[in-house]
């Protein structure tokens, strides 16, 4: 306890114990540190410049000694939080899903469970893949020539579910009444063509 240690070569430690700042060049700056073994901190490591992890199979461990098993990675733009990774961000119950939100970590935007089933915009997902949205639609758009896109799902807002070009706003629907519109969005009766 309050002693000073100076050293202008290596030092080698089989443990050391550290409970204030580590000043390499003289400065509050840690221009370069490098370190074989475990590092163990129980407070915040703040970095001003690129983490590099190089080894065979480069590992992070997160582990949440609350036991609420919520583990997060926070990505931030001038202060602000942008978005989440990580596991509950907005269950906090231990389901053990992993998540992307918002920067608030209130709205997930992608949700993986348990069971491998992925969730946009769904907390819990009950297929292997689960979109919810106001209207959730799914887009499949070329590179190639005039960039052709399609979209299926309720794209229009009478919960129908449609296929729809961009060429033509309705080229299939499927009404939630078991109607079946060609070239139309609201079918009138069991075939409808337009």
């Amino acid at each position: 306890d309050g002693v000073t240690m100076k050293a202008s070569g290596e030092i080698e430690a089989t443990s050391l114990d550290i409970s204030g700042d580590i000043d390499v060049d003289g400065t509050t700056n840690l221009d370069a540190v490098d370190i074989d073994g475990a590092v163990d901190m129980a407070s915040t490591l703040a970095l001003g410049g690129d983490l590099t992890i190089s080894n065979s199979i480069p590992l992070i461990f997160m582990n949440d000694t609350s036991g609420n098993k919520n583990n997060q990675i926070i990505f931030q733009a001038g202060g602000s939080n942008i978005f989440r990774i990580g596991t509950d961000i907005t269950t906090n119950d231990g389901t053990q899903i992993l998540q992307i939100t918002d920067g608030d970590g209130n709205n997930s935007r992608i949700t993986v469970n348990s069971s491998g089933n992925v969730g946009i915009g769904e907390n819990n997902p009950d297929e292997v893949l689960h979109i919810k949205n106001a209207n959730a639609a799914i887009k499949y758009e070329s590179t190639a020539g005039s960039g052709y896109t399609w979209n299926t799902g309720n794209i229009v807002t009478n919960g129908n579910f449609t296929f729809s070009s961009n060429t033509t706003n309705s080229v299939l629907t499927l009404a939630n009444d078991g109607k079946v519109g060609i070239g139309t969005d609201d079918p009138k009766s069991m075939l409808h063509l337009s």
